[in-house]
């Protein structure tokens, strides 16, 4: 994978990072309430629970008492800083990047150099990163 810190743009990011982004107001996150779980003790992977429940919500309106639904999250608004940064990047040029603040260009310069290299990783190189 290339250096982050040395990773060249090419004309234009790539476009895959872009290509969610009309379907993204369809994604939702449910709330969920845990309500009992072992995440503070040891105990091996097959041995894990969490109980939880879906938080729901009672409709107000009087007519409709007896809807109750669970409460959900636009993806597009729980990232929505992130959300509103891809779609200002989108169709910008390497000069207007350049232009960017140094965080907002380190970010699309990451973003531009993972989808150029989506799939050239082996994950077995990730795992045994130490060489063994």
């Amino acid at each position: 994978m290339a250096d982050k810190g040395n990773s060249q743009l090419g004309e234009t990011p790539n476009k895959g990072i872009f290509l969610a982004l009309p379907h993204l107001d369809k994604v939702k996150f449910a709330v969920l309430e845990i309500i009992n779980c072992n995440a503070t003790q040891s105990v091996s992977f097959s041995d894990v629970f969490c109980k939880f429940e879906i938080v729901k919500l009672e409709r107000e309106e009087q007519e409709l008492k007896h809807e109750v639904r669970s409460l959900n999250v636009n993806f597009s608004t729980l990232f929505k800083t992130g959300f509103d940064f891809i779609n200002k990047c989108k169709g910008m040029t390497r000069e207007d990047i350049e232009d960017l603040n140094t965080n907002e260009k380190k970010a699309i310069t990451i973003l531009d150099d993972y989808f150029q290299n989506i799939g050239e990783i082996p994950w077995t190189s990730l795992m045994y990163s130490n060489g063994n």
